[in-house]
């Protein structure tokens, strides 16, 4: 295994379960908003993302990544995306 998918492996796996979800549905959606990651994972609430993105954003995981307006709200919500593309192939180990 590359050694950079060995660092990408055990920062998910110190994640939790949460996060690693967040990180998953990015990888599938790339760039997004917080409610669009709510949507893509079935949540029922806002609160279940937003305390998980910055959480990721503080551990340099993902990174905002711009600006958009929320089509329920109307009002400028942040984009988000991976710092760094990690792979699906690491759920393999």
């Amino acid at each position: 295994m590359h050694s950079n998918s060995m660092k990408a492996y055990v920062e998910l796996e110190n994640l939790s379960s949460r996060c690693r979800k967040v990180v998953m549905a990015l990888e599938d959606l790339g760039v997004a908003t917080d409610r669009k990651i709510k949507d893509h994972l079935k949540l029922p609430d806002m609160n279940n993302v937003r305390p998980r993105v910055t959480e990721l954003i503080k551990l340099g995981i993902v990174i905002e990544d711009g600006e958009d307006i929320c089509q329920e709200t109307n009002r400028s919500v942040r984009l988000i995306r991976l710092a760094k593309p990690m792979t699906r192939q690491l759920e393999m180990f």
